[in-house]
């Protein structure tokens, strides 16, 4: 298109977690493996700051969020994050992200 200027970046999205992270997760009962699920698989994803609030279908279906923070463990083009906690999205919430990945109107 004349007159139009694009640019592209990629960012490598890597995440861990630690004992806390676990812990948190058990408290709020979600399963790690539904957060790997979440993190690995098809995801709406929002970067504020040094925080990462990412949105997806654990292993049965479920909308989750997942709440990560960047810790500086990434080198280069990653950027880092530690997963904080994460929990099941209400059916307003999951419609809502639902929509979203579809590309239709928020």
């Amino acid at each position: 298109m004349p007159g139009c200027a694009f640019t592209v970046v990629y960012v490598v999205f890597e995440w861990r977690f630690d004992q806390d992270s676990y812990e948190q997760l058990a408290f709020a009962g979600v399963p790690w493996e539904d957060v790997v699920h979440v993190l690995r698989g098809r995801q709406f994803r929002r970067l504020d700051g040094a925080v990462a609030l990412v949105a997806g279908q654990g292993r049965d279906g479920t909308w989750l969020g997942v709440l990560l923070v960047e810790d500086g463990w990434g080198g280069g083009l990653e950027e880092g994050f530690l997963v904080v906690n994460a929990r099941r999205l209400n059916e307003e919430e999951s419609a809502t992200i639902a929509q979203i990945m579809k590309g239709g109107p928020r």
